[in-house]
């Protein structure tokens, strides 16, 4: 997406919003469907605590050149394994950045000023609320298959306490 808003690898982050990417996709890639998979891909960078999640971590695939689509989710990392002081979304999402303070409105008003309608905003969410537990739900599991160190473990989990989407969920 860097390269769709014509942004230097400098600009990754504060040049452009979530809302521009998804309200891209909604008009000139896969429509709907790209708006829900991003919106759900979304949960994942704010459960993870995943600060690094910036315009040249999103992308498309010209597998039909008349209409791009969503490309595959990559670089889903921890930012919070990395660094201490990691308390922000890379981009603005219905103006909110800090973690803690996104909740399921924040979802929802997200996809208002993308200028998704009531009936289809109801489907997304639906959606985003599945991936969100879905998640909550393979931490643990994660936990133990890769042996994540303790102190990780509780980094992880003092994160995921303090959410607002991680009690709404």
């Amino acid at each position: 997406f860097a390269q769709i808003f014509t942004l230097r690898a400098s600009a990754k982050y504060g040049q452009v919003n979530y809302e521009q990417i998804a309200r891209t996709l909604l008009l000139y890639a896969g429509g709907l469907d790209d708006v829900q998979a991003l919106s759900q891909r979304l949960v994942i960078p704010v459960i993870k605590r995943n600060g690094d999640a910036h315009v040249k971590n999103w992308s498309v695939l010209y597998e039909d050149p008349r209409r791009p689509r969503l490309g595959p989710a990559y670089d889903l990392v921890a930012t919070m394994a990395y660094t201490g002081n990691d308390d922000s979304i890379a981009l603005n999402m219905g103006k909110i950045k800090k973690f803690q303070e996104i909740g399921l409105d924040t979802f929802d008003y997200f996809l208002q000023r993308v200028g998704i309608t009531d009936q289809y905003r109801d489907d997304v969410m639906t959606a985003v609320m599945a991936t969100g537990n879905a998640v909550l739900a393979k931490w643990e599991p994660i936990f133990v298959e890769y042996e994540v160190p303790p102190y990780l473990i509780e980094k992880v989990r003092a994160h995921i306490a303090g959410l607002r989407l991680g009690s709404e969920l």
